[in-house]
């Protein structure tokens, strides 16, 4: 939850204050150390488990990831109208709100997915590196179908790791594990809510 109210403080700085706005845009330098910055820390938290389980500076790790990261969402969201922006807030809320519930109360085991949701993701970034999704955004019916794909498969991720964290299930994360829960939970709500953005958002200019 500080992760998250700390993105969306992040971006209604961006969308609502010029001066925040107009500096972004000119220093494209914090932009790119912003992304380094999240780019290794991801990789560090998730792949080392010795580092995220090394309490404090895997809070501190968790907290500088999370600012950065916020700071890129920042910079993204001052491209798109404000109100475009909130109601994408809105409906990420609602959608993310829903999934969770619904996860922490069904009896279906969504942790015996991870194979499928790993092919899906591979499937997913081959398919942006070698085909030309973009085109097919230029349509109303591209977006429709490439969205609802996506949508899909980070709803699937969302639900995956709330079973992970809240237990009880055939596959559960360790108690000491409560950065990668965090980080992962975080990531997916971010994901759907850049989606919904990149493909309902219009931009300011």
């Amino acid at each position: 939850m500080l992760q998250l109210l700390t993105t969306v403080g992040t971006i209604c700085l961006f969308i609502f204050s010029d001066t925040v706005k107009g500096f972004a845009r000119e220093n494209w330098g914090l932009y790119i150390s912003a992304y380094v910055i999240f780019i290794v820390l991801y990789f560090v938290l998730v792949c080392c488990d010795g580092v995220r389980r090394n309490y404090p500076s895997n809070v501190i790790m968790l907290a500088i990831f999370t600012l950065s990261l916020s700071y890129l969402v920042g910079v993204i969201s001052s491209f798109h109208d404000t109100n475009i922006v909130l109601i994408m807030m809105g409906v990420t809320t609602l959608v993310c709100a829903s999934v969770m519930i619904f996860a922490c109360q069904t009896k279906y085991d969504f942790t015996t997915w991870g194979g499928v949701l790993f092919c899906a993701a591979l499937a997913i970034f081959f398919l942006s590196i070698f085909t030309p999704l973009w085109l097919a955004l230029q349509t109303t019916a591209g977006k429709i179908v490439i969205g609802g794909v996506l949508a899909l498969v980070f709803v699937a991720f969302l639900a995956y790791d709330v079973q992970l964290v809240m237990g009880g299930r055939k596959y559960e994360l360790t108690p000491e594990e409560y950065i990668f829960a965090s980080l992962i939970l975080y990531m997916d709500i971010i994901r759907i809510f850049l989606l919904l953005l990149a493909i309902f958002g219009r931009g300011s200019n």
